[in-house]
């Protein structure tokens, strides 16, 4: 659905924001999750004792993650790869998704201009597809990565519960193919989403409010909902 303007402003512009007639619907928050352990943990022991110890936490995240993969639903859903850019299949998914009622249009031709015409050219992109369709993608993330930590700047999938639970599963344990020490996402998402990053062992961070302007009354229930938004950091201008 189209929506009037929106806003992610800071702690200083927020006064600014609301008298310029934004309403709060929601919160825009940071999610973190930590993939291996050695570097935080050699801060505070011996190198030798720090390695000994990582191996099993990285070993014990890596298994809960695996587990938590297994219980969901995840039969619809392929293993997952990395990708060179966008094609024709994310217009597909931008067209049937159901991840919620008001969104960013993510069109192939917009991924491209936002994560490969900009400042940071190395984007890695994650894709999974239908098991049942395989020139049907279940959902993307688009990553990148920088001094061992890897930041999601775009999620998204054919709905927010079921495929996109398992979008996420495949996600995990891809990324460690990247070498990453700890995971971040911002976004807005409907509460089942979120509570599900908290299964997957993400600590929420800072956040900040997500305002939208409206003049149309009847969409008032609608957008004044945060369940019915997703957001992520492709959504806000750069």
């Amino acid at each position: 659905r189209k929506i009037s303007p929106f806003a992610f402003p800071n702690a200083r512009a927020r006064a600014v924001t609301v008298r310029a007639g934004f309403k709060s619907v929601g919160e825009f928050a940071r999610y973190a999750k930590l993939i291996r352990t050695r570097h935080k943990l050699s801060r505070h022991l011996p190198s030798i004792v720090a390695s000994a110890i990582a191996s099993i936490i990285d070993s014990a995240i890596w298994l809960d993650d695996l587990i938590t993969a297994r219980h969901i639903d995840s039969t619809s859903v392929g293993a997952g790869k990395w990708e060179a850019g966008f094609d024709s299949r994310f217009d597909e998914l931008a067209e049937n998704s159901r991840m919620c009622q008001v969104t960013g249009y993510r069109s192939s031709e917009f991924l491209q201009w936002r994560f490969f015409q900009g400042p940071i050219p190395d984007y890695r992109v994650f894709t999974a597809g239908l098991n049942d369709d395989c020139n049907k993608l279940a959902g993307y993330a688009v990553c990148r990565i920088e001094a061992g930590h890897v930041t999601i700047d775009d999620f998204f999938a054919r709905d927010d519960d079921a495929i996109a639970k398992a979008v996420l599963c495949r996600l995990m344990l891809k990324l460690r193919e990247l070498g990453a020490e700890t995971v971040s996402i911002e976004l807005l998402a409907s509460a089942s989403l979120l509570k599900f990053l908290k299964r997957l062992r993400f600590r929420k961070r800072e956040s900040r409010g997500f305002f939208v302007a409206y003049n149309d009354e009847n969409l008032a229930r609608l957008i004044s909902d945060s369940d019915q938004y997703y957001m992520t950091t492709a959504d806000e201008d750069q």
